[in-house]
């Protein structure tokens, strides 16, 4: 830094809503420019100027993050049910003797695809329940690693609810 130069000033307020830091923003402003402080026009942080805007800012690059991860977890899951129709094609290929002698015993078509169906749903269920273990740990490692790069501490929160979406999402896939 620079003698009797600052390049930032913090300013805490009785007020904390947005509109209140909106407007001691606006009124530090005129005070500084009218004693010919010289004022960055763009703001303190990537042309905010409040905790809320700041914040805010801080949450809508996040959301990026967690649309991109969200997209490549559905994109992992449609490749996950690919591959998990591929092994049951391949089953359905080997066992086609078996099914015949079941047809000729008299099973219908629909208890047949049920037998299917059922081993897709047990492999479907047991990939979930692996990636439901393995993902705690890579999840609050990840956490650890994005804590340190942005210098910043960030809380580790695992979702019940969004396990159970995944084993609902995994339930259809493997239908």
């Amino acid at each position: 830094g620079s003698l009797n130069r600052a390049s930032t000033i913090w300013i805490q307020t009785t007020r904390t809503d947005a509109a209140g830091e909106a407007a001691m923003a606006q009124a530090l402003r005129q005070f500084y420019e009218q004693r010919h402080f010289k004022i960055d026009a763009h703001g303190l942080f990537f042309g905010r100027d409040t905790a809320g805007q700041i914040i805010e800012l801080i949450l809508n690059n996040f959301g990026v993050i967690i649309a991109l991860l969200g997209g490549m977890a559905l994109l992992i899951g449609l490749v996950g049910g690919v591959a998990l129709s591929g092994i049951l094609s391949l089953n359905v290929l080997e066992r086609q003797r078996e099914i015949g002698v079941m047809r000729a015993i008299g099973a219908s078509s629909a208890s047949i695809a049920g037998m299917f169906i059922g081993e897709g749903l047990l492999l479907g269920w047991l990939s979930w329940g692996i990636a439901a273990v393995l993902s705690l740990p890579a999840a609050y490692g990840f956490t650890q690693i994005l804590s340190e790069a942005a210098d910043n501490d960030i809380l580790f929160k695992y979702s019940p609810t969004g396990a159970l979406y995944w084993l609902v999402i995994v339930t259809v896939i493997a239908i």
